[in-house]
């Protein structure tokens, strides 16, 4: 069964796999000295959205396969604790604006 978890160590976010029950691939996708939680699967366990520090606090997007880092908000406004739509293509969050 393939299953993935959202991890924090230090301030780098992590992606754990796990391929089998006894192997495990851990990466780390961000390097940032910024704080960053609040991790939310897409529906397809493809894109993990998170909240990072930078800024007043943005929503960041990062696909797992290549790694890409791709941000979804910035500004002023405190954007925090994405939560993808059944479908995966709309995300909710908290904000200040």
């Amino acid at each position: 069964m393939r299953f993935k978890i959202a991890a924090m160590l230090g301030l780098a976010l992590l992606a754990l796999s796990a391929c089998t029950k006894y192997e495990y691939d851990l990466e780390q996708f961000s390097h940032t000295t910024f704080d960053e939680t609040m991790p939310s699967w897409s529906p397809d366990g493809t894109l993990l959205a998170y909240t990072t520090s930078e800024g007043e606090g943005d929503i960041v997007i990062a696909e797992l396969k290549t790694l890409r880092v791709t941000k979804l908000t910035s500004g002023d406004a405190k954007d925090l604790a994405p939560c993808w739509s059944p479908d995966g293509r709309k995300i909710a969050f908290a904000s200040d604006r």
